[in-house]
């Protein structure tokens, strides 16, 4: 199965939400609407890639802070 990379908004979200995991306030300063955000954020934390990207953003997080 190839492997899909993350949209804009996906990336950014991340990137958020390693800063500060509240999952709402990550949504919104990704750029996504406001209207429904923690339940959209809920979901989005469950798609596989986002996944598999947070993990991966905190480890990159620390070792720029070291």
């Amino acid at each position: 199965m190839p492997s899909r990379k993350l949209s804009e908004r996906q990336r950014r979200f991340v990137d958020e939400y390693v800063k500060n995991p509240n999952a709402t306030q990550a949504y919104i300063a990704a750029g996504y609407s406001e209207k429904g955000a923690g339940p959209s954020a809920y979901q989005l934390l469950k798609v596989h890639i986002v996944a598999a990207e947070v993990p991966v953003g905190r480890q990159f997080s620390k070792k720029r802070m070291s």
